[in-house]
């Protein structure tokens, strides 16, 4: 994958020249500078039809990218929870074609075999299929379930699928990253990340425009780093904005990021967002896992925000499906944000700018500003 380290536009440029100045009126003034509207207008460029939804790979979300930048008994099984593996699995058994009830949803994360039709199907054509067979959908799972074995029987039933889609064996994703270097000359050493992943589902037979998932979440990182590089707010320790590719494809892109990260992982924690644009509540996964970092969020909830926030304890078992899942691997203290609260759609092009809640992405922003201050300038480590 190729690696783009660049700064995000012109937040980022007048780095050097920012003064020493974290006091309580100067976090209030940069605080109160993160407005809905630049969140909102951002999540719009980032649904725009130039960028067909941001597929990593494609010419678009390469252009997008340059827009931005400007446990243990689980092991065993660990494979087959992969799309990918259950799909090379399929072909060898000798299976032309696989159906595949997961949504129906787009989905780019899966394989490429050549002649290999694979199409996702959602509960009515189930349904469909199982009509008239003598067998239960629901029984059938669960005997796989509790047996661990397969319950193979012939449907009798004839399914035509009808597909056109496109194998792009080029394309390339990147990372896009801008960095505030911290004052100490110690604390610098260690970086705070924010992560929001970039790319969606691009065209499937129409526009996927992506805008809670996770257009929603660049446009929060993206606000945080221009409240702090805007109003020179003091960081003794270094912020990156890490903005991933390929997160629908594998998530790659944390994981190219893993095998060659720019600073340190054991100098690193990460504050991830992952579908934030909806609703009146926020969470963060693994809270209970890393209760220092935990405790900076609810400190700055408590002071300025007022916003419900809830967490939890994430085992991270299965499949990886966040960036923060790689980071976690890969030993890094991480969280990783959502709201919640208002109607959703995942990987249809419901997706819209018609679903996002602009005050939400407002309050996590700010949010995010304080918890990152404040951690940025802890003299108590933060892991």
């Amino acid at each position: 994958m190729k690696k783009y380290i660049v700064f995000i536009g012109v937040l980022l440029i007048s780095i050097a020249a920012r003064a020493q100045d974290s006091g309580e009126e100067a976090l209030l003034k940069a605080l109160h500078s993160i407005s809905s509207h630049d969140l909102l207008e951002y999540v719009e460029i980032q649904c725009d039809q130039k960028y067909q939804g941001r597929l990593t790979g494609t010419r678009e979300y390469q252009e997008c990218a340059e827009w931005l930048a400007g446990e243990e008994k689980f092991k065993p099984w660990y494979e087959y929870s992969f799309h990918q593996h259950k799909i090379a699995n399929a072909v060898k058994h000798g299976a032309i074609g696989m159906i595949y009830n997961y949504g129906p949803i787009a989905n780019p994360n899966n394989d490429y075999f050549e002649n290999f039709v694979y199409v996702h199907i959602g509960d009515t054509v189930v349904r469909d299929i199982f009509a008239g067979t003598g067998y239960n959908h629901r029984a059938v799972v669960s005997r796989i379930d509790s047996t661990m074995k397969p319950a193979s029987f012939n449907t009798g039933k004839v399914v035509t699928v009808r597909m056109s889609t496109k194998h792009f064996t080029d394309g390339k994703g990147s990372n896009i990253i801008g960095m505030l270097e911290g004052t100490d000359p110690v604390l610098k050493g260690e970086t705070i990340i924010i992560g929001a992943h970039l790319d969606h589902m691009g065209m499937c037979y129409e526009l996927i425009p992506g805008a809670n998932d996770n257009a929603s979440a660049v446009a929060v990182m993206m606000g945080v780093a221009k409240a702090l590089a805007v109003n020179k707010i003091t960081l003794k320790r270094s912020v990156m904005f890490l903005s991933f590719g390929a997160e629908e494809q594998g998530i790659m892109g944390a994981y190219e990021y893993i095998k060659r990260p720019v600073v340190p992982l054991e100098k690193s924690v990460l504050l991830n967002m992952d579908g934030v644009g909806i609703g009146h509540s926020i969470r963060a996964a693994a809270g209970t896992n890393y209760p220092i970092l935990w405790s900076y969020v609810e400190d700055a909830n408590q002071k300025y925000i007022h916003r419900p926030l809830s967490t939890n304890y994430f085992s991270n078992l299965g499949r990886p499906r966040l960036d923060a899942a790689r980071f976690l691997s890969a030993g890094v203290p991480s969280l990783s944000f959502s709201t919640y609260g208002s109607a959703n759609y995942y990987h249809i092009p419901l997706d819209n700018l018609d679903i996002i809640k602009p005050e939400i992405m407002e309050d996590l922003c700010q949010l995010l500003f304080i918890t990152v201050v404040n951690m940025a300038n802890s003299p108590d480590p933060l892991r």
